[in-house]
């Protein structure tokens, strides 16, 4: 009997170990499976009792379609979200989702080092923390990913990506250690800028700077929508068109919403997506995971240097 912190009832047999498509996933990898798709179950509760529409996106949506679940390499769950459905999500979300489920951004994790540009929904019981995270003293519970599609023009994209480029990096380094490696004054301006920055608002200044550019275009006729603010390549640029409307797909021991055009976008994204390609995919590389014990726990054992990240 396993003892995950999940709610979701899995299938038997659901955590035994399992060569797919000639790859072993592990025991453990499958505990962190369920946990993910308890994430997943309890994200798509909230929105479909709040009218909130989503879809599985990049590697799950590619999984879905593809494997009918996880890509066996694989060790996330990403889901998107139009700006208007990811807003009213933030709206509700501190009472929407209850522990322990937590739907962190820099604004549910006020006064604590964090700054990242999309939210997640953790499961506080469990330990999901990526090598950056580990030290940090935010929630690192096993995570589900979720991005926003903003509308785009495509005459502005090089000049968008730029723009939210530079915010981000402004949020970065808030929320990193000030370095002094460099000549005096130098110094000054990095004190400077750290104190401007946070006399804005710190972290919450730049999240909340970087989504209001991002969804600068939502009020224009564009005919492109693009993930999360461009910040990764031009094959994450789609026709809006291809958004419009959602089927319903299994994945594992769920039933999700992918959209009904997903063959157009996985082939803008991936090319040939039904041959699988192992190369370069390696997602989190070094994420600390534990899928039965609390991050607390196990974040302080890797800071006495007891616990193997490679994992």
């Amino acid at each position: 009997m396993h003892k995950l912190p999940i709610k979701i009832n899995i299938p038997e047999g659901f955590l035994d170990p399992e060569e797919k498509w000639g790859y072993m996933i592990s025991s453990g990898m499958k505990k962190v499976w369920a946990v993910e798709l308890d994430l997943l179950n309890e994200f798509i509760r909230v929105c479909e009792e709040n009218n909130l529409n989503y879809f599985l996106g990049y590697g799950s949506l590619l999984g879905a379609i593809r494997h009918k679940g996880f890509i066996p390499w694989d060790d996330d769950i990403d889901v998107l979200m139009f700006r208007e459905d990811f807003e009213k999500l933030c709206a509700i979300a501190d009472k929407a989702f209850t522990f322990p489920y937590f739907f962190q951004t820099p604004i549910s994790e006020k006064g604590h080092n964090f700054f990242r540009t999309h939210p997640q929904l953790r499961n506080s019981l469990t330990t999901g923390a990526i090598k950056g995270d580990i030290h940090r003293n935010i929630n690192r519970g096993i995570f589900l990913d979720i991005f926003i599609l903003d509308k785009i023009t495509p005459e502005k994209v090089a000049e968008h990506r730029t723009e939210l480029d530079k915010i981000r990096g402004i949020g970065r380094f808030i929320t990193s250690p000030l370095s002094f490696d460099c000549s005096f004054s130098k110094k000054i301006k990095r004190i400077c800028k750290y104190i401007l920055y946070n006399v804005l608002g710190g972290q919450i200044w730049a999240y909340k700077k970087f989504h209001k550019v991002a969804s600068k275009y939502e009020q224009e006729d564009c005919n492109l929508v693009a993930f999360n603010g461009l910040l990764y390549d031009d094959n994450s640029i789609w026709p809006k068109d291809l958004w419009n409307e959602y089927i319903l797909t299994d994945f594992e021991c769920l039933k999700v919403r992918v959209p009904k055009e997903y063959d157009k976008i996985l082939t803008i994204k991936y090319g040939n997506y039904m041959t699988p390609d192992r190369v370069n995919f390696q997602y989190h590389g070094q994420l600390l995971i534990d899928a039965e014990r609390p991050y607390q726990e196990v974040c302080n054992e890797q800071r006495y240097g007891k616990t193997d990240t490679s994992q």
